[in-house]
């Protein structure tokens, strides 16, 4: 918030546009509520695993708690369910012909989406210097194919989002300490989260120190928060799954213990390449960002893009098929909707961006 350019944002101002994206999501959303049902929707008897047969797990964990659920990877995705459990509790009864699980799933995910767009608003202006910029990127990304198909259609990767560009946002402001705090967050949302947020922050320092913008004793520093985080988010997991099983699973196994690391690399890759989850999530982000990557500092650009390539290596391992879209967005994602919003502004003349 040292930015000169977000000087003037007072935070009743900055309320006001988390409230309107709160609105504009829950809006999107709204068919879940009781127009068709999530967890039904994409299950079928050739493909069981779609991408909305994940909000099954989910639903039932409002319902039933985290004990009563059988072991399963979805099961330690309890952020979003168990922020979504009070709006269950009050709306159950009370809401007409709502669906209260959907109602619940849909306020919690608005609350994260409006948040990451939020935070992306902020990361965006301090980075390129225009809160044009800024707020064109968080429009662009509640437009987003993944947002009304996917976010605020009773998953979780909502979480996963907004703790992606909550790291990006810390670490442009060099605020590391903080890191270890965002690991909770990101054990509680889902597995791959502790990877995603601890990566983007390392590969980002690692830029920084490969242009000498550190000193030594300030390197030692950074280092520590990002792998105190990272120690905090793998013991946190294994805690859930201890919780959970009274067996002490460490985190290379994770994957073995939920069967994703059964399928060979070459069907992972051909489901990786036949995917239309990941044409729907980047037919027009990758373009436009492409067009407007040179405004994007050299220590985002490349942690976003070294990251990509890990998301890549663990969905070809995991053969995620059409569900590559979500990890890939969420890692790649909030660097080229800011890429995207600087050409949009240069090519509108909205504004002289920096």
């Amino acid at each position: 918030m040292d930015n000169p350019t977000l000087s003037n944002l007072a935070p009743s101002r900055l309320a006001l546009v988390w409230c309107l994206f709160f609105l504009i999501c829950f809006s999107l959303g709204y068919p879940t509520l009781n127009r068709y049902a999530p967890d039904t929707a994409a299950a079928t008897a050739e493909w069981p695993y779609a991408s909305l047969a994940d909000t099954r797990y989910y639903s039932s964990i409002i319902e039933n708690g985290f004990m009563e659920e059988p072991d399963s990877h979805w099961r330690y995705r309890v952020l979003v369910p168990y922020v979504a459990k009070p709006f269950y509790m009050l709306s159950k009864g009370n809401i007409g012909s709502w669906n209260p699980i959907f109602f619940s799933l849909l306020m919690t995910n608005s609350l994260f989406v409006a948040s990451a767009a939020l935070f992306l608003f902020l990361t965006g202006a301090a980075v390129t210097g225009s809160k044009t910029v800024g707020f064109i990127s968080s429009l662009l990304c509640l437009c987003h194919f993944n947002i009304s198909n996917l976010y605020l259609s009773g998953l979780v990767d909502s979480s996963e989002l907004f703790v992606m560009i909550f790291t990006a946002w810390l670490v442009s402001q060099q605020k590391w300490r903080a890191l270890p705090l965002v690991a909770v967050l990101a054990f509680l949302s889902r597995e791959t989260t502790v990877i995603f947020s601890s990566g983007l922050a390392f590969f980002w320092v690692m830029v920084d120190v490969g242009r000498g913008d550190y000193r030594r004793p300030e390197i030692f520093s950074i280092l520590f928060y990002i792998f105190s985080g990272l120690a905090i988010g793998l013991g946190g997991l294994m805690l859930l799954h201890y919780v959970g099983t009274t067996e002490l699973v460490m985190p290379w196994n994770f994957g073995a213990k939920s069967g994703l690391s059964s399928a060979s690399l070459d069907v992972g890759m051909k489901a990786l390449m036949s995917s239309k989850g990941v044409i729907y999530s980047f037919i027009w982000l990758l373009p436009l960002g492409l067009l407007g990557i040179r405004s994007i500092p050299k220590n985002w650009l490349w942690s976003s893009v070294l990251l990509t390539g890990v998301a890549l290596a663990l969905i070809v391992i995991a053969n995620a098929g059409d569900n590559a879209g979500r990890p890939l967005f969420n890692t790649s994602g909030p660097m080229l909707l800011v890429a995207a919003a600087v050409y949009i502004t240069k090519l509108l003349k909205l504004e002289r961006s920096s």
